[in-house]
């Protein structure tokens, strides 16, 4: 069901691992300015498209290689300010390690992998508790968004305020941009950071039509994939198949959020590592039997093009956001090799 005040295809969804991210200086507010495009059926959509719509590997590695081209040029313009600047680099094993071709669900990499890290929770709250104080927190220096987040904390408040400007650019350089669905959403549109974004991307808007665009019709597609009635059955089947080995949920991500939420309430603990690796593997053994990643697939590709016809005309725009964004870091890419350091 919807959230109030929200249609379908903007309704907040259940936590997954691995699904494509805004950036945190685009604000917060999020507004709507007149629910959801109705939309004619679509035609056919392309390779590139789908493969935004799904957050394929390709998809992934791009995005990012797209982050990262974006991070040292901002680096670079506040190192050319003689400000120090931490780059948050991503991964594309990163990105991949999540849901990637099938969003509703944790990635289904092998059987081989489920039974030796499970959904990789356990190893993800291990790495969390190393990175962490006696009091929990997370001490300065964990990741580069910790560190650049220590420096700047750090600053006494007049060179705090020109640095963030130096960033971001001056308070009132607010740019409102229309996404998928009638959705608004405001960045700051000064400083380094949006120099790196232009550079890379072309525009802010294009900018913000990826990052945020893309992940509002993949919401879309998702929502109307789980309303399928061959999705519902073929669930329905990896349930029972689940009940019959012993572990009762409705979904695997029902699985994946229920033990992630067992994590950061116990903690990296044996026994949860144990059940988690034997629910992952469950899970993984169940989905090979009623066919459930297959069967969701094909539902996707059954489904995109259904989406209608703006919608594919914003999927093929988005693509092509990203294509001409991917070229641009390629050749800014010997310019940015000697980077990364703060």
């Amino acid at each position: 069901m919807a959230a109030a005040g929200l249609p379908p295809c903007l309704s907040p969804r259940k936590t997954r691992p691995g699904r494509r991210r805004g950036a945190a200086w685009l604000l917060a507010a999020i507004l709507l300015a007149g629910g959801c495009a109705s939309q004619a059926p679509g035609t056919r959509i392309s390779p590139a498209a789908f493969a935004v719509l799904t957050t394929s590997p390709a998809a992934a590695t791009m995005e990012a290689g797209l982050n990262n081209a974006v991070e040292l040029l901002i680096q670079r313009c506040m190192n050319s300010r003689r400000l120090i600047y931490y780059p948050s680099l991503e991964s594309a094993a990163a990105l991949e390690s999540g849901s990637v071709r099938v969003p509703e669900f944790p990635a289904y990499h092998g059987l081989a992998q489920r039974r030796r890290h499970g959904y990789g929770l356990y190893d993800d709250t291990v790495r969390a508790a190393r990175a962490s104080t006696s009091d929990g927190t997370r001490p300065p220096g964990s990741t580069a968004a910790d560190r650049e987040q220590a420096y700047v904390d750090s600053l006494p408040a007049a060179a705090r305020g020109s640095y963030i400007a130096a960033d971001l650019g001056p308070p009132g350089t607010q740019l409102l941009v229309t996404l998928p669905g009638g959705v608004q959403t405001e960045l700051r549109n000064g400083g380094c950071r949006a120099a790196a974004v232009r550079a890379i991307y072309g525009s802010m808007t294009n900018y913000a039509e990826s990052i945020t665009g893309g992940p509002l019709l993949s919401d879309d597609l998702l929502s109307t994939v789980e309303a399928s009635p061959r999705f519902i059955s073929t669930l329905r089947a990896w349930s029972r198949c689940m009940t019959g080995l012993g572990f009762h949920y409705s979904s695997p991500d029902e699985a994946f959020n229920d033990l992630a939420g067992e994590y950061r309430t116990r903690g990296p603990a044996a026994a949860l590592r144990h059940r988690e690796i034997a629910v992952a593997t469950a899970d993984y053994r169940c989905a090979r039997q009623v066919s459930l990643v297959p069967a969701t697939l094909a539902l996707q590709r059954y489904e995109a093009p259904r989406l209608g016809a703006i919608a594919e005309a914003q999927l093929e725009h988005i693509a092509g956001i990203d294509t001409r964004a991917a070229t641009r870091a390629k050749t800014l890419g010997p310019a940015l090799s000697g980077s990364a350091r703060p």
